[in-house]
């Protein structure tokens, strides 16, 4: 295994084993729960929105160590960024993770979460990597929650 790899491996397995930011943010705005019947992984994405900006994202959910590691980088990624950049960024890493091919430039100088591109690897397993960013796209899309 070359070191890169060794590098990425740590970074899931820590993740997983140890996720950051599981929970539900106090005064969440927006939430949505992703399921896979294939596995059987769930997951719930969690974000208090403010002006516009993801102040914080948590999730809960159980799972393989891969879908909560994904949900633990994506929230630490996410958190400070503004909504509509939010959802851009998810749904790139959805495209990523699910393209065949190598993509001529990556779009990844984003720290940890490139350990995820290497799950490329393993198609069986793109679909536990990708529930959290699809349940964060979901999370925007509907909107926040009703107040009360």
């Amino acid at each position: 295994m070359h070191d890169i790899e060794e590098l990425y491996q740590d970074i899931i397995l820590r993740h997983g084993r140890q996720p950051s930011h599981e929970g539900v943010p106090e005064g969440r705005t927006h939430e949505a729960e992703g399921f896979n019947p294939v596995c059987g992984d769930r997951v719930a994405i969690y974000v208090r929105e403010t002006e516009g900006t993801l102040v914080k994202v948590g999730f809960a959910g159980e799972g393989c160590m891969i879908s909560r590691a994904s949900a633990s980088l994506l929230s630490g990624f996410m958190e400070g960024r503004g909504s509509e950049d939010a959802e851009i960024r998810a749904r790139e890493m959805i495209a990523l993770l699910a393209a065949r091919d190598e993509p001529e430039t990556s779009p990844f100088d984003w720290g940890d979460l490139a350990s995820l591109v290497a799950i490329r690897r393993f198609p069986p397993r793109v679909k536990c990597a990708t529930l959290p960013w699809q349940t964060l796209v979901a999370a925007l899309q509907k909107g926040p929650l009703p107040v009360g």
